[in-house]
């Protein structure tokens, strides 16, 4: 098993403080050569005090019976956390997901709240 730190980071003010939050991509494969998602993420960073604490994960919420849902970008806004997701359908290629949804997740305090994801 491998776990992956890319380089897509996402930023915006989900708490209205006007100092932005960070949303770190993670994921994790079983080290296959051939697109072997096990879990994708992006973990969410906030400050507190001097320190930066992590908030929470956002995970894909539709779910798909072929392959992993992936994780395409996120936008971050006041109160909430729009996660772009592709997923796979039952006839799609291992290559190319053809299904896309979006999940917002609300942000009260320091909890994060997946809504049911939208098919696009």
């Amino acid at each position: 098993m491998r776990i992956q730190q890319g380089i897509k980071v996402a930023y915006g003010d989900t708490d209205g403080d006007r100092r932005d939050e960070a949303a770190v991509y993670m994921g994790c494969s079983d080290g296959a050569k051939m697109n072997a998602q096990l879990v994708a993420a992006y973990v969410v960073f906030t400050r507190k005090g001097d320190s930066l604490a992590a908030l929470g994960a956002i995970t894909p919420r539709q779910k798909s019976d072929v392959y992993t849902t992936a994780l395409v970008g996120l936008e971050l806004a006041p109160g909430r956390i729009t996660a772009h997701e592709k997923w796979y359908r039952q006839t799609d290629a291992h290559c190319c997901p053809s299904g896309n949804a979006d999940t917002v997740w609300t942000r009260e305090g320091d909890s994060l709240t997946p809504g049911a994801p939208r098919v696009l």
